[in-house]
């Protein structure tokens, strides 16, 4: 998905006012961009952690990124793995999302 499709189709984050000119990334218009590109090296962080979760559980909202790249659901475990190996997430990995501290999240 691209970014500016997704400002142009969610009101939420569609900016206010009057759209001009272009949105480039690494010296490409991003509809230009190829797709998966796209979805893996361009993010919209909220300001409020709460309301970037999607998902249920702290696994889930760490393979949701690697699943919308298209990632084989058994290399998407192992990357998880090394996910939460490498951040120690262990204590908190198998948490409800909404049972994190704004910290944690």
């Amino acid at each position: 998905m691209k970014y500016q499709k997704v400002i142009e189709t969610n009101k939420e984050l569609m900016p206010k006012g009057e759209k001009s000119g272009d949105i480039s990334y690494d010296h490409q218009r991003l509809e230009q961009l190829d797709d998966l590109r796209s979805i893996k090296e361009i993010a919209y962080l909220f300001q409020n952690p709460s309301a970037q979760m999607v998902m249920d559980t702290v696994w889930h909202e760490i393979a949701f990124g690697l699943e919308n790249t298209g990632m084989l659901y058994e290399q998407m475990k192992r990357t998880v793995a090394e996910i939460v190996n490498y951040f120690d997430l262990q204590k908190i990995y198998h948490k409800s999302t909404d049972e994190l501290s704004g910290g944690q999240k």
